[in-house]
């Protein structure tokens, strides 16, 4: 609704975080013990990602995206967002079985839960795309 059911991909995936706040945690931590975490950098710098979100959000809103497609046009866009989705089809998998620890203890309810949350995107996706005609 918020997005007049349109996928704004523009900003990226949320795992593209990840591995810089991974290594915000070790920020200024030379002699670091086991469990030391600098979560101050973390906040700091997902506080200044927020911002920036906001400035392009109103950036966008206040131009339009026309400079923001030929910035990054769908040829480029979509094999990006498929690389993305293949290499993290490994980790869903896991999810889904919840298997990550142990490959034989697979969980029922998980698979429910990803079965139910597949056909909840194709639905919103199917009947988004008929709302926004």
């Amino acid at each position: 609704m918020f997005t007049r059911f349109k996928s704004p991909v523009f900003l990226s995936s949320s795992f593209a975080y990840l591995a810089p706040m991974g290594s915000a945690l070790s920020i200024g931590l030379l002699d670091a013990q086991v469990g030391d975490k600098n979560y101050l950098a973390l906040i700091i710098g997902m506080v200044v990602v927020g911002l920036i979100y906001c400035i392009v959000g109103l950036i966008v809103k206040k131009t339009g995206t026309a400079w923001l497609t030929k910035l990054l046009p769908p040829i480029i866009v979509g094999p990006m967002i498929m690389v993305i989705g293949l290499s993290l089809s490994g980790s869903a998998i896991n999810n889904l079985t919840n298997t990550a620890a142990d490959p034989a203890n697979y969980n029922l309810i998980c698979i429910l839960c990803g079965v139910i949350a597949l056909l909840a995107t194709a639905l919103a996706s199917h009947y988004g795309k008929k709302m926004g005609k």
